[in-house]
């Protein structure tokens, strides 16, 4: 072999071929066993932080991430999604529905979700944000007025701050008053009139003394009875005069005929 053969077999070994970038396989839910039904008691936060670490670990790209969402999603929840379907265009527009719709007004999703079933572009959305404004409850209606919301998202987060304040306790003058009041309008449980307390009762204590009167009376010894004690207590026998009166005359031992 001479020079120049080696020196051209030696550059072809040395000449790496060129490596073409290799396309990473992307994941998606069909395995992930995170659900969320969109209950009172279900946690949105850590929901969308639990599928997200596992969007990333399995390298689940936006748009699969976001075509399996309704898989990781039940009841209330999937409804929901069914009326918000055609508004999400990424990955991130649908975790900022998820945060600022859970938890909301049941009623809004579901007439959305009912809404969502006519075909595209049937009503335009503030035509459907009109016809579930005028069905939401007066007290509401009177805290949200209707220009001010011009999107599904302002809507439900105003309808929830007032209903917030609906079930937040308020505090008045007037509850401070009630309580007073009370206190000075008693009962008698006695006698069930107003004015005083069973330990105040006229009544009650009359009730009391005649009651101690009959017991201090069945309690008194007779004559006889002192004497058959004493007697008794004495070792001696009891007095043998008849203990039978005349009731008119009074005469020991006689009975009026």
């Amino acid at each position: 072999m001479t020079d120049e053969q080696f020196a051209a077999l030696l550059s072809r070994l040395s000449v790496q071929p060129s490596t073409s970038p290799v396309p990473m396989q992307t994941g998606n839910f069909s395995k992930c066993s995170t659900s969320f039904d969109g209950a009172k008691d279900s946690d949105v936060n850590a929901f969308i932080d639990a599928i997200g670490v596992y969007k990333d670990c399995t390298n689940i790209s936006d748009q699969n991430a976001l075509r399996g969402l309704p898989m990781l999603l039940d009841g209330f929840a999937a409804t929901w999604f069914q009326g918000v379907k055609s508004s999400l265009t990424d990955w991130n527009r649908a975790l900022i529905l998820l945060r600022t719709t859970f938890p909301s007004d049941i009623f809004i999703c579901k007439a959305r979700a009912v809404l969502a079933q006519l075909p595209n572009d049937t009503l335009t959305e503030a035509t459907q944000i009109d016809m579930i404004y005028g069905l939401l409850h007066r007290r509401v209606r009177e805290k949200v007025p209707r220009d001010k919301v011009s999107s599904f998202e302002e809507l439900l987060t105003q309808a929830r701050l007032a209903e917030e304040t609906f079930e937040a306790p308020v505090y008045r003058q007037e509850d401070n008053r009630s309580l007073a009041t009370k206190d000075k309008f008693v009962r008698c449980t006695y006698c069930k009139n107003p004015g005083h307390e069973k330990e105040e009762c006229r009544k009650f204590k009359n009730y009391q003394e005649r009651r101690n009167g009959n017991i201090t009376t069945h309690t008194q010894q007779t004559p006889n009875q002192a004497t058959f004690r004493a007697g008794t207590s004495a070792g001696t026998q009891p007095s043998s005069n008849p203990s039978i009166t005349c009731y008119g005359c009074g005469a020991p031992g006689v009975i009026r005929s």
